[in-house]
């Protein structure tokens, strides 16, 4: 019985001890694991980056060592009036048809929700195309009828607005390319008055027609698209190659305002749901202010504290974001790469304050691993709370909430940190538009 008890005693040791050692080995094995999957999405990011910069090698201009728009131009025009001449004639008397795959949407750009029916969702892809919803987002579908009226080569969209009417517009061209490569030229704006069943041109905005020499392609790429909330006609472009654009015929024709005139790219435009303020971000840095619903306009960056918050350095990009339960709350997302402030008015302009400096250890452009580099003129997106003035999201490459009280908080987790897409936390890389 002695005999026994000590060998129940010494085999229990035994396992005590070694729990430890057992333990440990389990967590190296996770760990492993985990480090695996982590260096499996970085190679993914790196087998990219080095896909993009070999197809920039193949587009780079012999003369000028770039990657210039006008060659991207002068091809689609090419390959435009190959298509329209049908047979090339010769012995084979060949015609082409397409064969895909063209059911693709990619990374998307731009997203709207039906205002009159919010189980309609429409989505540009950055070159696949308008997918539509009709079942708040869990099928989607090509729009083919957008995709024949682009003669399927216009087929990147940067931006979609709906008038007070319904009527929508969706500016074509991807905005804020992160690799020159990837640019993708479009061709102004397309218009839709029975919700997307039909598409027209809005001929005014078309490339080829473009006053502007071929080398600018003014409205190759449309970065925002803002509708007046109470006059169904009036609507701004912003392009970023051509500064801002107002029509108040619903896109038959268009003209810069006066007081920027003189600017030649535009980044973001939005109005208030009064329909009287509206801000707009002009090279680069200008950030303009109605409160007359467009007829007049002021500098705030000329003339107001704003000024001295926006140099050194200088922003590359800048978002709007209007509280819409309070217009006098305006919120800037400025970037050059890696974050360079997130500011805020509460008096319509008149005083800003910093929520978050440029320097900063939270930066939602940089890598949350610690990569190299930031990304914040690719992504770089703002949205205010609609019934909550004081509570505004950023994204970049993560995603960051803001309120009163409460200071910023990371609301996101990415698969590069171990988040599955199954996780309630887990949200794609890249927040953009």
């Amino acid at each position: 019985m002695k005999k026994n008890l000590t060998y129940v005693t010494s085999t229990l040791l035994l396992v005590v001890l070694s729990l430890p050692f057992l333990l440990s080995m389990s967590l190296n094995h996770t760990n492993t694991e985990v480090k695996e999957e982590e260096q499996k999405e970085k190679n993914k990011a790196l087998i990219a980056w080095e896909a993009m910069k070999a197809r920039e090698a193949k587009l780079l201009n012999y003369t000028t060592g770039k990657v210039e728009k006008s060659d991207l131009l002068r091809s689609r025009y090419e390959a435009l009036a190959l298509r329209n001449a049908g047979s090339r004639g010769g012995v084979l008397n060949l015609f082409w048809e397409s064969l895909g795959p063209d059911n693709v949407g990619g990374r998307t750009r731009a997203i709207l929700v039906d205002k009159d029916n919010s189980n309609h969702l429409f989505a540009g892809g950055a070159s696949g195309g308008l997918w539509e919803s009709f079942d708040q987002g869990n099928s989607w579908k090509l729009n083919e009828s957008f995709k024949n009226a682009t003669e399927t080569v216009y087929n990147s969209i940067g931006s979609i607005a709906q008038a007070a009417n319904g009527d929508l517009y969706v500016g074509t061209g991807e905005p804020w390319a992160y690799f020159t490569s990837s640019y993708m030229p479009g061709n102004g704006i397309y218009k839709s008055t029975d919700m997307g069943v039909t598409w027209t041109h809005l001929s005014a905005t078309g490339i080829a027609n473009d006053s502007v020499p071929e080398a600018r392609g003014r409205w190759s790429v449309v970065n925002r698209i803002a509708t007046d909330p109470q006059n169904a006609s009036h609507l701004y472009a912003a392009l970023e190659n051509g500064g801002l654009f107002e029509s108040n015929d619903g896109g038959l024709t268009w003209a810069k305002p006066a007081a920027m005139s003189t600017a030649n790219s535009a980044t973001d435009v939005r109005f208030h749901k009064d329909g009287n303020v509206v801000y707009a971000t002009v090279s680069t840095k200008q950030i303009f202010r109605s409160v007359d619903g467009g007829t007049s306009w002021v500098n705030l960056t000329a003339t107001t504290g704003l000024g001295a918050l926006l140099n050194a350095p200088s922003p590359t990009r800048v978002e709007i974001g209007i509280a819409p339960s309070d217009p006098n709350w305006v919120y800037l997302l400025c970037s050059n790469s890696c974050l360079q402030g997130v500011y805020r008015t509460t008096d319509g302009g008149t005083s800003w304050t910093t929520l978050l400096g440029r320097g900063s250890t939270l930066d939602p452009f940089a890598q949350p691993t610690g990569g190299a580099g930031c990304q914040g003129g690719y992504d770089d997106c703002i949205a205010v709370v609609p019934n909550d003035r004081t509570k505004v999201y950023i994204g970049g490459v993560t995603l960051y909430s803001y309120s009163d009280g409460l200071s910023w908080k990371r609301v996101d987790k990415l698969s590069t940190e171990g988040s599955g897409v199954d996780e309630a936390a887990y949200v794609h890389a890249d927040k953009h538009f």
